[in-house]
C-alpha cells in the first residue's frame, strides 16, 4: 500500500511540468515561469534522483518519474535560456 501511494504521488509530480513543457513548445517561446524556479526544480529533480538511486539502487519506476519530470522543466529551462 505504501508503494502505490509513492508511486501515485511520484508519477502525480512528474505530470505537474508536462503541460508547461507542451505549452511553451507550442508557443516556441517561454511563457512565463520565472528562470530560478525552473532551476531549481530541474536541478532538484537531478539530485533527488540521484540520492534515492544511491540510496535504493536502480529502479525503473524512478527512471520513469524523474525522467518524465527532467525532459519537461528540462523544455522550460532550454527555452528560458534560449529566447526567440
Amino acid at each position: 500500500m505504501l508503494a502505490l501511494l509513492g508511486l501515485i504521488a511520484g508519477s502525480l509530480f512528474a505530470y505537474a511540468g508536462v503541460p508547461a513543457a507542451v505549452r511553451t513548445v507550442r508557443a516556441g517561446k517561454q511563457l512565463g515561469t520565472p528562470l530560478d524556479i525552473i532551476v531549481a526544480i530541474f536541478l532538484g529533480t537531478i539530485i533527488m534522483y540521484s540520492y534515492l538511486t544511491i540510496r535504493n539502487g536502480f529502479d525503473w519506476v524512478l527512471v520513469l518519474n524523474y525522467g518524465i519530470e527532467c525532459l519537461s522543466w528540462g523544455v522550460l529551462l532550454y527555452y528560458g535560456i534560449f529566447k526567440r
